[in-house]
């Protein structure tokens, strides 16, 4: 968690992928669609951690995704774009100054799409 700046999550996995022997932090997607979101969730997870995986793994690259879970396939997409967790940040307390005001109303899970 970050109290520094209001927010917690719980990523769904840590792991050491032979493929490419890098340290990802993946959260685990069980949707049909990739949504835009999905890159700015991940971006926050891996800042919680990257310091603990570093003196855990020194060396190892760190990676971040999401992990599509279908029926009779996975996909695993990488994030890549350093700016998600700046663009993470200012989403973020954009939403709450709505909120704040009543520009806003939160959205449900069925209005996320889950």
């Amino acid at each position: 968690s970050m109290p520094e700046i209001g927010i917690a999550g719980e990523l769904d996995l840590i792991a050491l992928l032979s493929i490419d022997d890098c340290i990802w932090v993946i959260d685990l997607k069980t949707t049909k669609e990739q949504h835009i979101h999905h890159k700015w969730q991940t971006a926050p997870y891996l800042e919680f951690v990257k310091d603990e995986l570093s003196a855990a793994y020194p060396g190892k690259k760190q990676k971040r995704g999401c992990l599509y879970l279908r029926p009779l396939s996975f996909e695993l997409v990488e994030h890549t774009n350093e700016d998600d967790f700046n663009e993470f940040r200012i989403l973020y307390a954009a939403s709450k100054i709505k909120l704040k005001y009543g520009y806003s109303k939160k959205k449900t899970k069925a209005e996320w799409g889950l």
